[in-house]
């Protein structure tokens, strides 16, 4: 494939499910940096760092990025002896974001940053490694800053016949809704082990047009592909 090639042995929804997390809130008017400085515990540094894109995510890097850390305690890193302070890095993207992640072999390990939620204001994704002080961290980071985080609601009854009247599924490939937030909706490509990478792409840019006509109500469509043998992601604007 074109994109470029890391791995990640995880749970394959846990990008675009908060790692596995439910939960909702509201978005609002407010300053992020002041937001995350109240949500950090106390000896917890935090500054905004610039523009960026998260981890292993490819796009127009338009993103306002923050790190959280924490300078007053270090572990060791298994691999190599090199100490670290524990961190998360964070990336508001903008409401319009659209992006890509690189592909992810399953038998690999490098990790991509994880979605934690979104909002009419923008999209959360957070990064992390290694041991940390604040274990849920990145769940508190969503929550202090209004995003909704998927749960398992799915688009009505309705609204997904009209769709599925519209998108053909090649044969030997599977498409299913995962679950909706406030401002998304999450879907789940499994492609046809027949389908070239150009026809796997022309038959996600489909589906999300199918969705933006017949499945009202949603600013983007989070779709994780299943394609040969690991996966990517994409995020795609309605």
């Amino acid at each position: 494939m074109k994109h470029a090639i890391h791995a990640v042995p995880f749970l394959i929804m846990a990008i675009f499910a908060g790692c596995g997390l439910k939960g909702t809130g509201k978005s609002s008017d407010f300053d992020a940096l002041k937001a995350l400085e109240i949500a950090a515990p106390a000896d917890w540094m935090v500054r905004e760092t610039g523009r960026g894109l998260p981890t292993e995510w490819v796009g127009e890097d338009t993103c306002r990025e923050f790190q959280l850390y924490n300078p007053k305690r270090t572990y060791t890193s298994s691999r190599g002896g090199v100490e670290y302070n524990p961190f998360y890095q964070v990336w508001i993207c903008e409401p319009g974001f659209g992006g890509l992640q690189s592909y992810i072999y399953f038998t690999e390990a490098r990790f991509p940053a994880c979605y934690m939620g979104d909002s009419a204001d923008g999209v959360l994704f957070v990064f992390s490694a290694g041991q940390t002080d604040w274990p849920d961290g990145d769940i508190q980071i969503s929550i202090a800053l209004g995003m909704s985080r998927p749960d398992e609601s799915r688009p009505e009854d309705a609204a997904v016949e009209a769709f599925y009247k519209v998108f053909d599924i090649p044969e030997g490939a599977e498409f299913k809704f995962e679950a909706t937030t406030d401002t998304s909706i999450l879907a789940l490509y499994s492609a046809s082990g027949a389908q070239s990478e150009e026809e796997v792409e022309a038959t996600v840019n489909a589906a999300a047009r199918a969705v933006k006509r017949h499945v009202p109500g949603y600013r983007r469509m989070l779709i994780l592909i299943r394609y040969g043998g690991g996966f990517y992601a994409r995020v795609i604007p309605l």
